[in-house]
């Protein structure tokens, strides 16, 4: 199949994007209806992959409906405010979180710290802001849409229903992640590389994506945590028992802090389609080996937009790379493969179809091809 044929009108397609580092989320709700998850840069171009994606395909950037920031990590957010820019009849979600005065608050006492231009989070919410404000002039107060449990941020009755609707964060996560928020301090290095980060992203924003009888669950990158009023125990707790879906982009690149039986057991099908992308960066790599097995051993239709693997950073340049030498204990370069899953379906049909374009392989062929091989080396 190619990879820059638009799908049918009644076709019900999501595409998942990712290099080592980014995400980026395409939904065609059929009849020419799109949202936007997330957003990550396109390493060859450096345009946002969800523009280049839709404009390969003939889909103008007026029919994206939604474009939505799951969290504010940088590895999620990279180009949103120009894929938001350009789609200028969509509406702009987010956690409440991110529409706080606390965050604000952040954000204003970072802002002059600045000595990066452009790149990280912090400008790309500030560009988000300033569209906003164009968009709703007749207002001093240009808000996004606040994601919290039970919303539906968007929905069509006709031709063939269907309906996106948030299943995170709870009130209890919004409140921890706005007490984080208030505690954060000014960098002691005097400058800001990236906006801060708060741990055990609580205010990540599941979303139930469902068009007739086609179902998916994007897990954003929520976490499970200890109490049952955050992360996914609270998703679970909040979520009808008959409420199951078919495919599920699996949260925080495969880690296991972000697995538990009961998403499996309450929210899926058996044996659902599942598809991540992986997170390679300062040395990290996700999904680890195990992480890959635990998801097999969930299911075996499961999808990786790029293997995680890391290469040690070498350079030519003697200067640089002696620089670099002396101020890193180590040193990796960014996987620069990016990779592109596709799950398409008719809205009423029996069976999705799967296609890998890129580095995308089926998760039971990277462990094949590189854990065993890790394996067989030790």
């Amino acid at each position: 199949m190619e990879e820059g044929v638009a799908p049918d009108r009644d076709c019900v397609e999501v595409s998942l994007f990712g290099p080592g580092y980014g995400e980026c989320i395409v939904v065609h709700l059929g009849f020419g209806d799109w949202i936007v998850v997330d957003s990550c840069i396109q390493p060859d171009s450096g345009d946002p992959v969800a523009l280049a994606y839709l404009q390969a395909i003939g889909v103008d950037s007026s029919r994206i409906a939604l474009v939505a920031a799951s969290h504010w990590d940088d590895d999620h957010i990279r180009g949103i405010s120009e894929v938001f820019r350009r789609a200028t009849n969509a509406q702009f979600v987010c956690s409440s979180a991110m529409a706080s005065r606390e965050f604000e608050a952040v954000l204003s006492q970072w802002r002059p710290k600045s000595t990066i231009p452009g790149g990280s989070g912090l400008d790309e919410l500030d560009r988000v802001t300033d569209i906003l404000a164009k968009r709703a002039a007749d207002t001093k107060y240009p808000t996004p849409e606040c994601a919290r449990a039970g919303l539906v941020l968007w929905e069509r009755q006709k031709p063939i229903p269907a309906e996106v609707r948030a299943l995170s964060p709870s009130h209890a996560a919004d409140l921890a992640a706005i007490a984080g928020l208030a505690g954060v301090r000014d960098s002691d290095r005097g400058e800001r590389r990236r906006l801060p980060h708060i741990e055990g992203n609580h205010t990540s924003v599941v979303m139930s994506v469902r068009v007739g009888t086609a179902s998916v669950l994007l897990g954003a990158d929520l976490q499970v945590r200890a109490d049952r009023n955050l992360g996914w125990y609270a998703v679970v707790d909040r979520t009808k028992n008959n409420t199951r879906h078919e495919a599920y982009k699996i949260p925080h690149h495969g880690s296991a802090n972000a697995d538990d039986n009961e998403i499996w057991d309450r929210l899926l099908i058996k044996e659902p389609l599942t598809m991540l992308t992986p997170f390679c960066r300062a040395g990290v790599l996700l999904p680890t080996c195990n992480d890959a097995e635990r998801i097999l051993a969930r299911s075996m239709r499961s999808y990786l937009t790029a293997p995680a693997t890391k290469k040690r950073y070498r350079t030519r340049d003697y200067v640089v790379q002696k620089t670099i030498d002396e101020i890193a204990l180590e040193s990796y370069a960014i996987p620069n493969g990016f990779g592109h899953v596709r799950l398409r379906k008719e809205p009423n049909g029996n069976n999705w179809e799967v296609c890998c374009f890129g580095t995308a392989l089926s998760l039971e062929q990277f462990v094949r091809q590189h854990c065993r091989r890790r394996k067989a080396k030790k």
